[in-house]
């Protein structure tokens, strides 16, 4: 599994597109944006990782590392419900993507 937040390089350079999802999931998130908006980027990005041939866990690394990302700006606003923690909110996106990235089309 690649962790882009380690020294580890990623296995294929960032497309434009992978780059807008990742920001995309990063605004979400530091925002404070719905679960649904949050959800409809996760999904774009199984989708185009699995277009790709991203591994599902090279991939789920991504979601992670953005998820991290965001980490700070999230805790320091507060847990205002339940599932806007970090942890939360970083469960709930692995397990859309593996919904969505192992869907049967």
């Amino acid at each position: 599994m690649t962790n882009m937040g380690t020294s580890e390089t990623p296995p294929h350079p960032l497309t434009p597109r992978q780059d807008l999802l990742d920001a995309q999931m990063v605004a979400v998130l530091r925002r404070g944006g719905t679960r649904s908006s949050l959800r409809v980027v996760v999904d774009e990005f199984a989708d185009y990782a699995r277009l790709q041939g991203i591994p599902a866990e090279s991939a789920l690394g991504i979601v992670r590392s953005v998820a991290q990302q965001a980490g700070p700006e999230m805790a320091a606003r507060g847990d205002s419900a339940v599932g806007d923690s970090v942890g939360d909110r970083m469960a709930m996106m692995v397990r859309w993507f593996k919904v969505r990235y192992h869907r049967a089309d």
